[in-house]
């Protein structure tokens, strides 16, 4: 794996972690503070098409240039490393 490669990984690893703390901090609050039903709120977003739907379409351009443009390599990585800087949390409440 090239430098790009290994930078890419990390900055992958590094919004995953942020977003699971975010999720674990989330919660946490909604525990402590007794929000009632949340996570049938919760169930319910997660099986909700249309919540899936706008998600993916984050994810679209990257996955079309996986799937139908592989010699487009290094556009892709550009690409992927532009959201994935996006959906970084910097330590401060978006």
């Amino acid at each position: 794996m090239d430098d790009s490669g290994k930078n890419l990984v990390v900055l992958l690893l590094q919004t995953i972690e942020s977003l699971c703390f975010r999720n674990l901090a989330l919660e946490t609050i909604l525990r402590s503070y007794e929000v009632p039903a949340w996570e049938t709120f919760a169930a319910g977003l997660a099986s909700d098409k249309r919540v899936h739907t706008e998600l993916r379409g984050r994810f679209r351009e990257i996955y079309e240039q996986l799937e139908h443009e592989p010699q487009a390599k290094d556009d892709t990585q550009t690409r992927l490393e532009q959201f994935l800087q996006s959906v970084k949390v910097s330590g401060k409440p978006n």
